[in-house]
């Protein structure tokens, strides 16, 4: 083994380490390497290469249960590979799909591979909706705020500061992302994806309502309703909260009968199982009690 051979190699091991992989998945992604590289000039970074070799290995290695059966792939994510090896996702489906073709690997490795390549670009694009329909209608997030929920030490005590709209924004994506997730037909939907997104700010808003927060919301929002008296502390029944499906989708371009069904048989079904299991909870609680 020469030495750049085997510096490469000391790297390649200080990533497989880092994501603690078995043996088998290992030494699979290095073969495959050392044979690809021993046939193709592979231009860039050992090391990125070696990251698609391991993808690759990865969902080819068989796991045995503890049942005694055995399960495919080795449950290490994209993104824990991408992280380890400092490889953009763009660059990870730019090489890829030349590993792919170099390894002639099979049809429904491609086929995934171009599945996830999709999901990916409708997720970047439905980010770029939700930053700016969240400005729209809640205050413009901002990276210096202090994330709500932090102990404050005075001498009344210690108390919780109330969730900023940074932490609303990060929320909301966090949990529209996992709900998301469980719709795969949903995934790679431009359309779809946007208004289940849709119903997330429906529900964010109508949460900062809830609460009273008027601190959280765009003064210059048109869904503020009027005469909403932000002082009261009355409590607003749940049947009061104001639906805003049918604004949101004249002003950005939903359809308000798909973004209905989306809501009563994706949306609220995943939300009530999320509450049943106390996981959601907070979204009432965007201002906790002090």
């Amino acid at each position: 083994m020469g030495s750049e051979e085997a510096e490469t190699r000391a790297k390649y091991e200080r990533v497989c380490r880092e994501l603690n992989l078995d043996q088998l998945t290992m030494d699979t992604a290095w073969k495959d390497y050392k044979s690809i590289n021993e046939d193709y000039v592979l231009e860039g970074s050992c090391i990125e290469w070696l990251g698609c070799a391991l993808y690759v290995a990865g969902q080819s290695t068989f796991q045995e249960t503890v049942e005694g059966g055995h399960s495919s792939g080795n449950k290490v994510s994209l993104t824990q590979i991408l992280r380890a090896t400092k490889l953009s996702l763009i660059e990870f489906f730019r090489k890829i799909k030349k590993w792919a073709e170099m390894a002639k690997l099979s049809s429904d490795f491609v086929e995934k591979v171009e599945t996830l390549e999709r999901k990916f670009e409708v997720a970047s694009i439905i980010f770029d909706k939700y930053r700016k329909e969240f400005c729209d209608i809640f205050q413009c997030p901002e990276d210096k705020q202090t994330p709500g929920g932090v102990r404050q030490c005075g001498r009344k005590g210690n108390k919780l500061r109330p969730y900023s709209t940074l932490d609303l924004f990060k929320y909301g994506w966090v949990l529209y992302v996992h709900i998301k997730s469980q719709f795969p037909l949903i995934s790679d939907d431009l359309v779809n994806s946007h208004h289940l997104l849709l119903c997330c700010i429906d529900m964010l808003f109508g949460a900062s309502l809830v609460r009273r927060r008027k601190d959280l919301l765009n003064p210059s929002s048109f869904l503020i309703p009027e005469g909403f008296n932000f002082d009261s502390t009355e409590c607003i029944q749940l049947d009061e909260i104001p639906c805003i499906l049918s604004e949101l989708c004249n002003k950005y371009r939903g359809i308000e009968k798909d973004c209905c069904v989306i809501r009563d048989y994706h949306w609220r079904p995943a939300i009530k199982k999320l509450f049943e299991h106390t996981v959601c909870v907070q979204c009432l609680h965007l201002c906790p009690s002090v």
